[in-house]
C-alpha cells in the first residue's frame, strides 16, 4: 500500500468505520497500513473506538468514531506507569535501556526490574541489598547496580557474576572502559576501579563522599567529583592527572563535550574545564546547582543544567549555557530541580521539577531548545530521577512511586551530541569509549588520536614511505603518529596551525602554516628550513620531480622554491591562493585562486593559459589521464577544461564545490558539494548518480583499489560509498567533518574531526589507493599533487623503480653525480637538496641492507 498522509488516513478511517465497523467482532484486526517507518496495526475494541497500536504494543493513538469525538493521543500523554510491589524507586534512579527497548530500573526492596515497552513486567532479578543508584548496561548485556555498600554483576539470565564490598553505601553510578573496568564511588570516600571479574584493580582516596558518577573520556581519564570540594582526573591507573578545588561539595556527575571540555556543577556555579585542567570559565548561576542535578550537553553543544535552592519559596531553574559560558536562558519551575536534562533529537529538553515545600509542582517538562515551554505533564508525585529517551522517543522518568512512559510526540531517541542525557546514552555507560553507530567487519575504528583543538578543513593526512601518518591540527601541532597511533614527534608551528602536509622520496615533509611560514622538516621532526611570507598559507604544497616546491599563500602569490629553502619564482594572482596546487606530467601547474581564476604556469614560472569561473577557487584540480582538468567553485560547478585552458563543460551543483575531485579507474569524477551530495559524474559531464549525506561536504573524496569512496561530512560522519552510489558503511564523529580522509597501502582510513580526534579505521574492503589517474586530493599517499610520480610510494633506492634496490639503481645514481643525468628528489637520497658523493655512500648502506 501506498504511504499516505496521516491526516488523510484518520478521516478515510472514519468514513469506512461509520460504513462497515459494525460487521467485525469486538478486538479484531481489520487491516492495517504502513505509515513512514511506523507499521501502526488499527484494531477495533467497541463500536465506535479504534487504537493505533506501536509494533512493540504501546498505544500511539486513539479516535472515536461514528458518534463520538476525535481524539488523537501523543505528545505528553502518558503511555503507562509502572509501581514495585514494595517500597518504590530510588529516589535518584535513572533507567537504563536494552535491546529490544526493555527497560531496567532498580527498587528500593533490592529487585532489579524488566519492563517489556508495554509496560509490562519481563523480570526482575534480587541483588539482595537496598538498590541506591541507576543500573548500567555492559556490551555482553551484564548488568551493574549499586545496592547499599555492594556492586553487583548480574549475568542477563538474572544470576548473579560477582559482587564487591565497599566501607560505605554506594549511590554513585558506575561506568566501565573497554576491557571492561568498573569505576564507581562510595561513601567510604574511594574511587574504585573493579576488573570484568570484580577484581579491585585499584582505589582511590579522596576526603569525602562520593555520590559524582565518573565520566570516561576516550584517552582513559576518568573524571568525578567528591564531597571534599575537588573535581578529580585520573589517570587510567588511578594516579592523579589533576585536581581543581572549587569550595563547595560536588556531588554533580561530569559531562564530556566533543571538543574534550569537562563541564560539572558545584555550589553556585557551572564549571569548564579543558583537558590539561586548565578551568576554561565558570558560570554563576542564580540558584544553587541541585544534590545530583548534573549537566545534559545538546547537539550545538549548549549545556543544560538544573538548579535547587534550599528553604523559601524560590522556584528552580533550568538553565541553557553556551559552550563560551554565557547563559542563553532560563527557565522557571515552581519547584527545585534535582535531576539531569534529557535532549531529544529534535533539541527537546525533558526535565522534571521535585518539590519539597509545600508546592503542588509534579510536573514532567518539555521545552523547546529556545527555552519555550512545549507541554507538561502533571504527575501523582515529584519526579526525582532523571529522564531517558528511548530510539522511538518515549520519554521514561521516575519519582518515588512510579516509572513514568510518556510519548514525546516523535519517532526519535536522544539527540546527536556527545553527553545528551544523564551517563551519556541508554546504556548508563558514561563512557566515550562506545560509539552510539559501531560497524563489526567493515569501517572498524582501530584507534582516535586526541589534539587540543580543531582538525581543520584544509587538513589532508600525509602517508610515508614507513606507514608513519603526518597530519595537522588547530592547536599549532604537525604530527606525525606510527601506524599503531602512537606519537612518533610532533612540530610546533610557531604562531599558527600547519596546512596539509606534502612528503617527498626521502621522507623530509613540507607544509605551511597560517603564521606565513612554509615549513621545511626532516623525517625526524626537526626543522630543515622556513621561507616566510606575507600571509597565511593554507594549502599543502606540490613537489616538482626535480625538489621544486610550489605553493600558495593569502598574500595573493603563488611560490616556487627550490629544494634548500631559496626562492625559484613566484607569481602574483588576484587574490588569495587557497588551492593546492597539481603538476602534470609535462611540468605543468595548475592552482586555483580567489580573483576567480584558474591558473596553467609553466615550471619557469611563465603563464600558460587562465580561466575565469563565476567565484572564487578553493578546489584542488584533478588531472585525468587524457589530460583534462577538473575543479570546483564557489559558483556551485564542477569545471572540466582542456589541455589547453578550453571549457569542455561544467556541471550545476546547489551549493559551493570547496571539495577537490578525485578520479576512479573507470574514469567516474567523485566531488562533494555544500548542498550535501556526493556526486559521480562520468567523463562527459553527464550525471551517473549523486548520494546525499545529512549536511554540506567540504571534505574531498578518496577512491579505494575496490572503487569504494570515502568522504567526510558535516553531519559528523565518515562515509564509504560503494562505486554504484550505495552506501557501504558510515561512521559518526563527535562532531563534523570538513578536513579530507586519507587512506594507507594496507586499507587504513584516516580522517579528522572538528571534535578534535583523528580517526582510524579498517576499511574492510579497500587495499590502498586506486590505480587511477587521480584517485584523491593531492593525487597519491604522500600528497605530491604530481602526475609523475607513481600511485603508490616508492622504495628509498630504488631510483628506477622495479621494487628492489640494487646495483642498477647504483649505477644510474653514479650517472647523475658524473653530470651525464639530472639529478632528481630520487637521487638526492640523504635529503640536503643535490645529488652527490654522500648520496653515493647512503646507496650503499641500503645495497648493503
Amino acid at each position: 500500500m501506498q504511504k499516505i498522509n496521516i491526516q488523510f488516513f484518520i478521516f478515510a478511517l472514519t468514513l469506512y468505520a461509520q460504513a462497515v465497523l459494525g460487521a467485525s467482532g469486538g478486538g479484531q484486526l481489520l487491516w492495517k497500513t504502513e505509515l513512514g517507518n511506523t507499521d501502526l496495526k488499527v484494531h477495533k475494541t467497541d463500536e465506535r473506538t479504534t487504537l493505533a497500536v506501536r509494533p512493540a504494543g504501546v498505544l500511539k493513538w486513539k479516535t472515536k468514531l461514528g458518534n463520538g469525538s476525535a481524539s488523537l493521543a501523543g505528545a505528553g500523554d502518558v503511555l503507562f506507569k509502572y509501581k514495585p510491589e514494595n517500597r518504590g524507586w530510588p529516589w535518584e534512579s535513572t533507567p537504563a535501556i536494552g535491546s529490544g527497548g526493555t527497560i531496567f530500573v532498580g527498587a528500593f526492596e533490592g529487585y532489579l526490574y524488566a519492563l517489556k515497552p508495554d509496560g509490562t513486567l519481563e523480570g526482575k532479578y534480587w541483588t539482595g541489598g537496598r538498590i541506591s543508584s541507576s543500573p548500567v548496561i555492559g556490551p555482553d548485556g551484564t548488568f551493574y547496580v549499586g545496592c547499599y555498600d555492594t556492586m553487583y554483576a548480574l549475568n542477563p539470565d538474572g544470576t548473579q557474576a560477582w559482587s564487591f564490598k565497599t566501607g560505605g553505601p554506594i549511590h554513585s553510578c558506575p561506568t566501565y572502559d573497554k576491557e571492561g573496568t568498573l569505576y564507581f564511588g562510595s561513601d567510604d570516600h574511594y574511587m574504585y576501579a573493579v576488573s570484568s571479574d570484580g577484581i579491585l584493580k585499584w582505589k582511590y582516596h579522596t576526603n569525602g563522599q562520593i555520590w559524582s558518577s565518573p565520566a570516561l573520556e576516550r584517552n582513559g581519564t576518568l573524571y568525578f567529583g567528591s564531597g571534599d570540594h575537588y573535581v578529580y582526573a585520573l589517570n587510567s591507573d588511578g594516579t592523579t592527572k589533576w585536581w581543581y578545588e572549587t569550595g563547595r561539595s560536588i556531588s554533580s556527575s561530569p559531562a564530556i563535550g566533543t571538543d574534550g571540555t569537562v563541564y560539572i556543577g558545584g555550589g553556585a556555579y557551572l564549571y569548564a574545564f579543558r583537558p590539561n585542567g586548565e578551568l576554561q570559565w565558570k558560570v554563576k548561576l542564580t540558584l544553587s546547582i541541585g544534590t545530583t542535578g548534573s549537566p545534559a550537553i545538546g547537539s550545538d553543544g549548549t549545556v543544560y543544567i538544573g538548579s535547587l535552592k534550599y528553604g523559601g519559596t524560590v522556584n528552580g531553574r533550568l538553565f541553557a549555557v553556551s559552550p563560551l559560558g554565557f547563559v542563553k536562558w532560563g527557565y522557571d519551575t515552581r519547584g527545585w530541580i534535582q535531576q539531569t536534562p534529557a535532549i531529544g533529537s529534535d533539541g527537546t529538553v525533558y526535565i522534571g521539577s521535585s518539590v519539597y515545600i509545600g508546592s503542588s509542582d509534579k510536573y514532567l517538562y518539555a521545552l523547546n531548545a529556545d527555552g519555550t515551554l512545549k507541554w507538561r505533564l502533571e504527575t501523582e508525585d515529584n519526579i526525582t530521577g532523571s529522564v531517558t529517551i528511548s530510539d522511538n522517543g518515549t520519554v521514561y522518568a521516575s519519582s518515588p512511586n512510579y516509572l513514568y512512559a510518556i510519548d514525546s510526540g516523535t519517532d526519535s531517541g536522544l539527540a546527536n551530541s556527545s553527553w545528551p542525557k544523564f551517563k551519556r546514552n541508554t546504556l548508563n555507560n558514561g563512557s566515550v569509549y562506545y560509539p552510539e553507530n559501531p560497524v563489526a567487519s567493515i569501517g572498524k575504528l582501530d584507534y582516535m588520536f586526541y589534539t587540543d583543538d580543531r582538525i581543520w578543513w584544509t587538513m589532508l593526512p600525509a602517508i610515508g614511505n614507513d606507514g608513519t601518518v603526518h597530519f595537522g591540527s588547530r592547536d599549532n601541532h604537525l604530527y606525525a603518529l606510527n601506524p599503531d597511533g602512537s606519537v612518533k614527534w610532533k612540530f610546533f608551528t610557531d604562531n599558527g596551525y600547519p596546512s596539509a602536509p606534502s612528503i617527498d622520496d626521502q621522507g623530509n615533509i613540507f607544509t605551511g602554516s597560517t603564521d606565513g611560514y612554509l615549513y621545511s622538516l626532516n623525517p625526524e621532526g626537526e626543522l630543515r628550513w622556513k621561507f616566510q611570507t606575507r600571509q597565511p598559507i593554507r594549502p599543502s604544497p606540490a613537489l616538482g620531480v626535480d625538489g621544486t616546491i610550489y605553493f600558495g599563500s593569502s598574500d595573493s602569490t603563488f611560490y616556487a622554491l627550490k629544494g634548500d629553502g631559496s626562492l625559484s619564482w613566484k607569481y602574483e594572482t588576484g587574490g588569495a591562493v587557497v588551492s593546492s596546487p597539481s603538476i602534470d606530467g609535462d611540468g605543468t601547474i595548475y592552482f586555483g585562486s580567489n580573483d576567480y581564476l584558474f591558473y596553467a604556469l609553466n615550471s619557469d614560472g611563465s603563464l600558460k593559459w587562465q580561466f575565469q569561473a563565476a567565484n572564487e577557487i578553493l578546489s584542488s584540480p584533478a588531472l585525468g589521464s587524457d589530460g583534462t582538468i577538473y575543479f570546483g567553485s564557489v559558483d556551485g560547478r564542477l569545471y572540466a577544461l582542456n589541455p589547453d585552458g578550453s571549457l569542455q563543460w561544467a556541471a550545476q551543483t546547489w551549493g559551493q564545490v570547496n571539495s577537490s575531485p578525485a578520479i576512479g579507474i573507470d574514469g567516474s569524477i567523485y566531488f562533494g558539494s555544500n548542498d550535501g551530495n556526493l556526486y559521480a559524474a562520468n567523463p562527459d559531464g553527464s550525471q551517473k548518480w549523486y548520494f546525499q549525506a545529512g549536511d554540506a561536504i567540504s571534505s574531498s573524496p578518496i577512491v579505494g583499489s575496490d572503487g569504494t569512496i570515502y568522504i567526510g561530512s558535516e553531519d559528523s560522519s565518515l562515509y564509504a560509498i560503494n562505486s554504484d552510489g550505495t552506501l557501504n558503511w558510515k561512521y559518526r564523529t563527535g562532531k563534523y567533518i570538513q578536513s579530507s580522509p586519507a587512506i594507507s597501502p594496507n586499507g587504513t582510513v584516516y580522517i579528522g574531526s572538528s571534535d578534535n580526534y583523528l580517526y582510524a579505521f579498517s576499511s574492510g574492503t579497500s587495499s590502498g589507493l586506486a590505480e587511477s589517474a587521480w584517485p584523491k586530493k593531492n593525487r597519491d599517499y604522500r600528497n605530491s599533487g604530481n602526475a609523475g610520480f607513481e600511485i603508490s610510494p616508492g622504495m628509498p633506492g630504488d631510483i628506477d623503480d622495479n621494487g628492489r634496490v640494487d646495483m642498477a639503481d647504483l649505477l644510474l645514481l653514479l650517472s647523475v653525480i658524473s653530470g651525464a643525468s639530472p639529478d632528481t628528489q630520487f637521487t638526492d637520497l640523504n635529503g640536503d637538496g643535490k645529488t652527490d658523493v654522500l648520496d653515493l655512500l647512503e646507496m650503499l648502506k641500503l645495497i648493503s641492507a
